[in-house]
């Protein structure tokens, strides 16, 4: 009996696994093949329609305030919202389905939940959502990394922290004094 559950087990884990493979390939398909050519598409159209061949470390500021600029931080927003709203979604919804017991189900049923239920994530907590993982993460050093962030990391290191400390010192001692 003990070989039969244990059989079951691998066997519930290696859908799972299946499952939650079968809808990475298929989302990020899409992803690859029809929304980032989409957005590379428009973000040139709006780089080009500023006047600009390309944006550099000088300019980005300017180009990101201008009446272009504008819309393409709107649109990269609402993308990287929906990606992981998306994904986060579908995890939550496969997991749901693992704990019923429920295995034998469509991507695209699971797929089509979580777009339905995508509405959650377009709030502020979905905005700080998208801007922490789009950008504090990869100047922590975790997860997809930025080419403008390539070489930009926060390390927090002793030596540094003593270096601030000794700073703050001559100040700490005014106070003391008086």
């Amino acid at each position: 009996m003990e070989y039969k559950e244990n059989e079951n087990k691998w066997i519930i884990k290696g859908r799972t696994i299946w499952l939650y493979a079968k809808y990475q390939i298929l989302t990020k398909l899409i992803l690859a093949l029809v929304l980032m050519p989409a957005f590379g598409m428009i973000s040139s159209f709006l780089i080009k329609s500023s006047g600009r061949t390309n944006i550099s470390s000088g300019d980005y500021i300017s180009f990101f305030t201008s009446i272009y600029g504008i819309p393409l931080i709107i649109i990269s927003l609402v993308l990287m919202i929906t990606v992981l709203g998306i994904d986060i979604n579908t995890f939550i919804i496969i997991s749901s389905l693992i704990e019923e017991k429920r295995l034998h189900i469509k991507v695209w049923d699971v797929l089509l939940q979580a777009i339905k239920s995508i509405k959650h994530f377009f709030s502020p907590i979905g905005v700080f959502i998208a801007v922490f993982v789009g950008i504090i993460f990869p100047i922590l050093g975790m997860g997809v990394n930025m080419s403008p962030f390539k070489n930009f990391k926060i390390i927090f290191h002793r030596k540094v922290l003593s270096l601030l400390r000794v700073w703050d010192y001559p100040t700490k001692l005014k106070r003391e004094k008086s």
